[in-house]
């Protein structure tokens, strides 16, 4: 019974950690950005960076000038609405590899009125906040 107890609490906590990370790591970011398990990989610098959008291929571009640091996020819809679930291919780089996920489940936890969305992928814990231009 006591081990019943512990893995129950165990469970309880990661749950609650993923609802951290959602809130902490993405929720409350207000710049373009990339997070992976709480790790900021990219943020935009309207100084050092450029944006792209593509509306026929529901893709969302972020390089830096010198084209070192990027993501990539293309969707299989536009994501528009808070609770929608788009299905999304994803690349990006890190400090020295280049990452690719095929078939990620994202979903619209949040929008505002100037174009940005935020997405979050529970199962990698992966957060961006796009922006439609």
């Amino acid at each position: 019974m006591r081990r019943y107890i512990l893995y129950v609490g165990a469970a309880l906590a990661a749950l609650t950690a993923c609802n951290e990370n959602i809130d902490e790591v993405l929720l409350q970011r207000s710049d373009i950005s990339l997070t992976v398990k709480g790790e900021l990989m990219m943020s935009y610098d309207e100084n050092t960076c450029q944006l792209g959008y593509n509306q026929e291929r529901n893709e969302f571009r972020v390089y830096d000038d010198n084209i070192a640091n990027w993501f990539i996020i293309s969707c299989d819809a536009h994501p528009s609405s808070v609770g929608q679930e788009v299905t999304a291919d994803l690349e990006y780089t890190t400090a020295d590899d280049t990452k690719t996920y095929i078939n990620l489940e994202f979903s619209v936890e949040k929008t505002s009125s100037d174009g940005l969305i935020w997405l979050w992928c529970k199962d990698k814990q992966i957060g961006l906040v796009v922006k439609a231009l």
